[in-house]
């Protein structure tokens, strides 16, 4: 499926140690690398099973072709939902698609650019391509990415990212 893509597309991205998240570089807070989910906190630096805890059963689970410790996790429909990626048990993503999650500073799936930019600022790593930009804040090896519509200038995805993570 799709989401086997991507999550592979995202893991192969990420490099570096089993290390957490840590001191601040840009304009993160460590409180900006978690989110609200039903009263209970999801965080990048939660382990997976925390995380799996706090979002509820999933609609779909997947283990790696290539190894046992590479674990995708849906929740929620299709169209609103919330991917959970796990290496060796400990969260190296979490990807939201669900328009009723926000951010600790109140952006979500539906935001305008410039909502986005009026809560985190200008000031940030970006990519772009013929559909979409990706606006990327980084705190040290803990990263968060809007995906932007191009035509509609809207927040379509939202990635909380340890980019510390990487296949043993």
């Amino acid at each position: 499926t799709s989401f086997l893509i991507i999550s592979a597309m995202v893991l192969t991205l990420v490099g570096g140690g089993l290390t957490g998240c840590g001191s601040v570089s840009g304009k993160l807070r460590s409180s900006d690398l978690s989110f609200d989910y039903n009263g209970k906190k999801v965080s990048v630096k939660n382990d997976a099973e925390k995380n799996i805890e706090a979002l509820g059963n999933p609609s779909e689970e997947q283990t790696s072709p290539n190894n046992e410790i590479d674990k995708s996790y849906v929740f929620g429909s299709e169209t609103d939902s919330i991917e959970l990626l796990t290496i060796n048990d400990k969260t190296q993503s979490v990807v939201i698609h669900d328009s009723n999650v926000k951010t600790s500073r109140g952006i979500g799936v539906g935001s305008t650019y410039d909502d986005l930019i009026a809560a985190y600022g200008g000031i940030a790593t970006t990519s772009t391509d013929d559909v979409a930009s990706k606006i990327t804040y980084q705190y040290d090896n803990c990263s968060l990415s809007f995906e932007i519509d191009e035509k509609n200038r809207v927040v379509t995805a939202i990635t909380y990212s340890n980019n510390a993570m990487t296949r043993l």
